[in-house]
């Protein structure tokens, strides 16, 4: 199944990042009531040396996955008291 689109996390300074010592991060989850959406597309940025922030991508290869994506982003923005409108 051919890529669709993709999106691009940059997480900085995360807690995540204080057990990191090689930059090895095996991937990301993001788990709400419907399940789990994952992505092995994760690797952790270094400045002088010292981790400072994890980027991510997340790939959807369907229409679902898209969907699946914005119904998990808009019960995140929900509950950290972020906004979100569609244009």
């Amino acid at each position: 199944m051919e890529e669709q689109g993709k999106l691009f996390f940059t997480f900085e300074e995360p807690q995540a990042l204080s057990s990191v010592k090689d930059g090895s991060i095996k991937g990301m989850t993001m788990i709400d009531e419907e399940g789990t959406i994952n992505t092995r597309e994760v690797k952790a940025r270094f400045l002088n040396g010292i981790p400072s922030a994890i980027e991510a991508t997340y790939v959807w290869k369907s229409e679902s996955d898209f969907q699946r994506f914005m119904r998990f982003a808009k019960r995140y923005a929900s509950s950290h008291g972020m906004g979100y409108s569609e244009k």
